[in-house]
C-alpha cells in the first residue's frame, strides 16, 4: 500500500493540477514520505491549487486548510475555519 501511496504522489507532482484530491495519503509511509508529502501539498497551495484533503489528522488539516467541512455519517455537520470546526469536533467527539 505505501509503495502505491508513494507512486502516486510522485506522478502527481510531476504535473500541474488546478485541483488535488488527497485522501489520507498521509497515513501511509514513514515520517519522511508524510514531510514530502506535506511539503509538495504547500507547494501546490501556494501556487494556488485547490486541494481537497481528506483527513482525521488535525495538525495536517490546520496546516493544509483554509476551510473544512465535517462529514458525520455522510452528512454535513459543520464547516467553517479550521480551528473553529476542530475544536466544535473535539468537544463532541
Amino acid at each position: 500500500r505505501c509503495m502505491w501511496a508513494g507512486l502516486g504522489f510522485s506522478i502527481v507532482t510531476q504535473l500541474d493540477p488546478e485541483i488535488l484530491i488527497v485522501d489520507e495519503v498521509l497515513a501511509v509511509g514513514d515520517e519522511s514520505f508524510q514531510k514530502k508529502c506535506l511539503a509538495t501539498m504547500s507547494d501546490f497551495k501556494k501556487k494556488g491549487v485547490t486541494i481537497l484533503l481528506v483527513s482525521h489528522n488535525e495538525h495536517d488539516v490546520k496546516k493544509l486548510c483554509s476551510r473544512v467541512i465535517w462529514l458525520d455519517n455522510h452528512k454535513v455537520r459543520l464547516t467553517g475555519e479550521p480551528d473553529e470546526v476542530i475544536k466544535t469536533y473535539q468537544t463532541l467527539e
